[in-house]
């Protein structure tokens, strides 16, 4: 049997009037009388500033991929939270609390290199809440290296026997952290800590000490660079230098041995052949103390000027770095005016 027109009319009426509920109540069409929609965030909540090995505040150095990171846990209106990690926006993992400690502390894996963390908070509805900081990370897996050859040879300054000038000299570079510390020393506690960007470092050292005398590179996660150079010091006898000219001793206070071989005339000369790393000559400066000329194998290589305000004994004026593979023959000429003539010979110290 069919509906009549007036039976037409009612149903229509009715299906208009549950459509009109439904857009006023604002519910899905699947949705029950009474539901709410979730869209309301979990709580702000903060990283952990920590200031553990490597770690300061919220930046981490880290010699390994995998790095932990603590955050303050926080709460959602109608739901519990989970945690999402990810580095440098892509998400890695998924983190669920299991006890109710205020704070959660997880491990993850970064690539070599500088990335950022982000931890974010996600209710059951899926709405998101960043923390309120990021993690800067950068793991660095790559050791610092020497950039230059480290030497440690004879210096210039004040000798004593006890005491005898020398020069540590290097460069070096790391590309993960960057250098954060330089050591000089023979042991692992000794001796003198240095700032990242030193490139030298003057001590001094007894008269035949044996010891191999390290510099340590260190970058920001602990990895290191380490060279040894022995540095052995004795003087040269007197017996083995040849003097040319007039060279009488003279007493002089503060000299090694309280005497010197002083000349007065140009062109006398001091002539040693040595073989070792390096070789200083050691005599006083002072006011009637003239001027010099060094060669090396035949080569000049220094004019040294012994002028001082006052007498100064016992100083290494001029030092040279030598090659190991051969004697080497050392001349220093006497050059001074007739002002202030004399030239001094205090001793030669070699660096076996």
């Amino acid at each position: 049997m069919g509906i009549g027109l007036t039976g037409r009319l009612v149903m229509q009426i009715a299906a208009a009037v549950c459509v009109a509920a439904t857009l006023t109540l604002g519910l899905p069409a699947n949705s029950a009388a009474g539901d709410t929609v979730d869209t309301t965030a979990p709580s702000p909540f903060d990283i952990v500033a920590d200031a553990g090995d490597y770690q300061t505040g919220y930046s981490i150095a880290s010699p390994w991929t995998s790095v932990s990171v603590s955050w303050y846990l926080t709460t959602d209106d109608t739901s519990e939270v989970v945690y999402e990690m990810a580095v440098d926006g892509v998400a890695q993992r998924i983190v669920e609390p299991i006890d109710a400690s205020p704070t959660l502390s997880k491990r993850i894996d970064v690539p070599n290199g500088e990335h950022v963390i982000q931890i974010t908070a996600l209710d059951d509805a899926g709405n998101r809440q960043p923390a309120n900081q990021t993690v800067d990370v950068v793991v660095d897996k790559v050791s610092p290296v020497f950039t230059s050859y480290p030497l440690l040879l004879l210096h210039t300054g004040q000798v004593t026997m006890d005491a005898i000038p020398v020069r540590f000299t290097w460069t070096a570079s790391d590309r993960g952290t960057g250098l954060a510390q330089i050591r000089v020393g023979y042991g692992d506690t000794c001796c003198f800590w240095l700032s990242p960007t030193s490139t030298k470092h003057d001590f001094t050292v007894a008269s035949g000490s044996l010891r191999n005398w390290r510099v340590w590179v260190e970058d920001g996660v602990g990895r290191f660079a380490r060279a040894a150079r022995q540095v052995v010091i004795e003087p040269v006898a007197q017996k083995h230098i040849t003097r040319v000219g007039n060279w009488p001793t003279r007493e002089v206070e503060g000299a090694i041995n309280d005497d010197e071989r002083v000349s007065s005339t140009q062109g006398d000369r001091l002539v040693v052949k040595v073989t070792g790393r390096s070789v200083a000559w050691v005599t006083s400066k002072g006011p009637q103390r003239g001027v010099a000329d060094v060669y090396v194998d035949q080569r000049k290589v220094a004019t040294v000027d012994l002028f001082a305000e006052a007498l100064s004994p016992s100083r290494s004026v001029w030092t040279s770095k030598l090659g190991r593979a051969s004697a080497h023959r050392i001349t220093i000429v006497n050059r001074s005016p007739k002002s202030r003539s004399a030239v001094g010979l205090d001793t030669i110290l070699l660096q076996a």
